[in-house]
């Protein structure tokens, strides 16, 4: 073998050994040092920040700054705004409330850009709470009202729920018992829905307190055995201390010292071993004062003198737990400077483990490499000896073939012939194929379309089951629950009646008797009305505009004989209508019903009422406006909901416009709503046209007119 060309196999040799040695332990010390996943350290700096936040402020600062710097580098916006709230989260624990809020704007205005509700609606419930922390009542009111209008737009649930009760306990500290129970009762129901037991104790405990405030230990009662039937079952024994209190509380205003005793008594292992210092102080005042009641004054000096012994030792007890904590705190510092030095010589000698690992390998690799190279070098060599060999023997093989393809061309001729005829019958054959393939193609395509269509349908049919079946289960829960009341004022009525002896009682009862009767007949008739509504098949009775609305006016005259109305018929087509007349004449019906109910009484007139029917090319449209109360902008989406009393001033049960909704959906019809506080409501509503018109039924020529009645 020549020299160069050993000269060129070692050169070759030596740089692939070189090139081994210095990329391998390269690669694998980059390998083994990848940095994790950005999002995993952000959510492990917002850890450390909790952690830091009650003891050590100035570090959770310095952990969440780090946190915004590498958020900006990454370019989420997201994790730039958790940063800022936790910032301000800090701060408040600080009680920098101007602090606070100031971080907080910072995250409003990174987020703007997000367009998220729910986060949007987090950071200003954060500020309403430092505005309410500093009683700037105004402020925290404002922008409570913005997070609740946020929240109201994401799939937040849980976060609105949380801000629901803020807003309740806010208006409970204000004294706005009405505001405040709305809101604790709206939160109640959304934690019902996602199933979270811990915070509808705690709404129920709200609820309860704000009936204790209003001196009405009977309803309050109610709602703190509830709470503590969930406190129990969770085996949240703090609450447990809490709700016993005011149990208590709710037995003292009652008069029942004793049950009060009792209570208290019976609970006092739970509170003993599990309650604070304020609960503990709290739970002899209330004892000490039902005491009192039962001029029990032995009892009354004995925990007078456990209260004053519990109140010197607080100020000790504080400074032992503090002492604990800072123990605890010195001790995992300890433990942790421990871990991150073994941690660092461990670091240390995988490093220079590695590093021999791969230049070991990198000479078994080279050493490989060199025998690999030896060995196929041999092989090739042997190989170009059999194949000259075999070479001179295929050429011999190749003469005697060329004479065998002499022969075999002359038939393959003959054969060409034989095709080209059978090719023509083919060609038929295929043609008749091509045409029976496409007949299959449209009838697949035909089939598949019906199919498409059968799918949909089935679709829909099951989610019309779906909300009917859903629909089903809140009208049996709602009128069970409406049915209640009045069977429970029949009942109480006739326990009075009992122990009432004059005759000018036994009248006043036999009112509340016969009024509460009439407004069982006004809920099952409309409970009637509801199930025919659904109905397919419904008698044809034609009616024009102006017999409709007298019909409107006697329907409505059944339940409500004393109603009165002004009304102003501004239609531009009186149309003869021929189907589903009767299903409008009831729509109207309710629309004036509530118009009365919800009228402007202070002022003593009627109710106006501006009405009118309108003909587009396919559609009907019915105008109504009424100047009465109006409805609240916020409960404009729930007044079609089932069973919805929008007002105090409600004398129906929540059924007028559900009606008009399951009208609506029966006639493929729709509507808008506006209206606001005190100025009225107004409504549109289109129909179309093959909902009310019979084909090629007449009607009645367009004519303007304007009436009162």
């Amino acid at each position: 073998m020549p020299i160069t060309k050993v000269l060129s196999i070692l050169l070759r040799h030596l740089l692939i050994l070189l090139i081994t040695v210095g990329i391998l332990p390269v690669a694998t010390f980059g390998f083994a040092n990848q940095p994790p996943n950005w999002e995993v350290q952000a959510q492990h700096l917002v850890q450390l920040s909790k952690e830091y936040r009650q003891r050590h402020p100035e570090l959770a600062l310095e952990k969440l700054e780090e946190l915004i710097e590498l958020a900006r580098q990454q370019g989420d916006s997201l994790w730039v705004a958790e940063g800022l709230i936790q910032m301000g989260i800090v701060a408040y624990h600080q009680d920098d409330l101007g602090a606070s809020n100031s971080f907080y704007y910072q995250a409003l205005h990174v987020s703007k850009p997000l367009d998220d509700p729910g986060l949007t609606g987090r950071i200003h419930n954060n500020i309403a709470w430092n505005h309410e922390e500093a009683n700037d009542f105004e402020s925290a009111a404002q922008h409570y009202r913005l997070s609740l209008a946020a929240l109201q737009h994401s799939t937040d649930s849980s976060m609105l729920a949380w801000v629901l009760n803020n807003l309740g306990i806010y208006q409970k500290d204000l004294q706005q018992y009405d505001s405040a129970l709305y809101y604790l009762q709206s939160s109640f129901e959304l934690y019902q829905l996602l199933g979270n037991d811990r915070f509808m104790g705690y709404n129920l405990n709200n609820i309860g307190v704000i009936y204790l405030e209003l001196a009405q230990p009977d309803s309050s009662l109610g709602y703190l055995r509830r709470a503590i039937a969930l406190n129990i079952a969770l085996g949240d024994t703090l609450e447990i201390v809490n709700n016993i209190i005011n149990i208590a509380d709710a037995h003292t205003q009652l008069g029942e010292f004793t049950v009060a005793e009792d209570t208290l008594a019976a609970w006092f292992p739970i509170m003993e071993e599990y309650g604070n210092f304020r609960q503990k102080m709290i739970w002899l005042g209330e004892q000490i004062a039902v005491c009192e009641a039962l001029g029990e004054y032995q009892k009354v000096a004995e925990k007078q003198a456990v209260l004053l012994a519990l109140k010197d030792s607080v100020h000790e007890q504080h400074l032992f737990e503090v002492m604990q904590e800072l123990e605890a705190e010195y001790g995992v510092k300890k433990q942790r400077a421990a871990l991150e030095d073994s941690y660092r010589v461990i670091s240390n000698q995988r490093d220079r483990f590695i590093v021999l690992i791969s230049i070991l390998l990198g000479l078994v690799v080279s050493l490989l490499l060199l025998v690999r190279m030896y060995r196929i070098r041999r092989k090739r060599e042997q190989e170009l000896k059999i194949s000259h060999a075999l070479i001179s023997a295929q050429a011999n093989q190749l003469q005697t073939q060329n004479e065998e393809l002499a022969q075999k061309n002359s038939i393959i001729k003959e054969k060409n012939y034989e095709l080209s005829v059978m090719s023509d019958s083919v060609k038929k054959a295929n043609a008749r194929l091509v045409d029976y393939n496409q007949e299959l193609t449209q009838a697949v395509r035909e089939r598949t379309l019906a199919l498409q269509q059968s799918n949909e349908q089935l679709v829909a049919t099951n989610q019309k089951l779906e909300n009917s079946n859903q629909e089903l289960d809140t009208f049996l829960y709602k009128s069970s629950h409406d049915f209640g009341r009045p069977v429970s004022s029949l009942a109480g009525i006739v326990n009075l009646a009992e122990e009432e002896r004059t005759l000018d009682d036994h009248r006043t009862l036999w009112k509340h008797v016969k009024t509460t009767a009439i407004g069982m007949q006004q809920l099952v008739y409309k409970l009637q009305m509801v199930h025919e509504i659904s109905q397919t098949q419904k008698e044809e009775v034609p009616l024009d505009g102006r017999a409709l609305i007298g019909q409107a006016m006697d329907w409505v005259h059944i339940n409500r004989p004393e109603a009165q109305w002004e009304i102003v018929d501004q239609s531009t087509h009186r149309p003869l209508w021929q189907r589903n007349a009767l299903l409008i004449k009831t729509l109207l019906g309710c629309l004036l019903e509530n118009s009365w109910d919800f009228r402007k009484q202070s002022s003593g007139l009627p109710p106006r009422v501006i009405l009118g029917f309108e003909e587009k090319e396919n559609q009907y449209v019915l105008h109504y406006h009424d100047n009465g109360i109006g409805i609240m902008e916020e409960i404009q989406q729930k007044v079609f909901t089932m069973f919805f009393r929008g007002s105090l001033a409600s004398q129906g049960n929540g059924l007028g416009l559900f009606i008009v909704a399951k009208i609506l959906n029966q006639l493929n019809g729709e509507y808008r709503l506006s209206s606001a506080s005190g100025q009225g409501v107004s409504f549109v509503f289109q129909f179309p046209k093959e909902a009310l018109m019979l084909p090629g039924a007449p009607t009645e020529e367009a004519m303007p007119m304007q009436q009162s009645s």
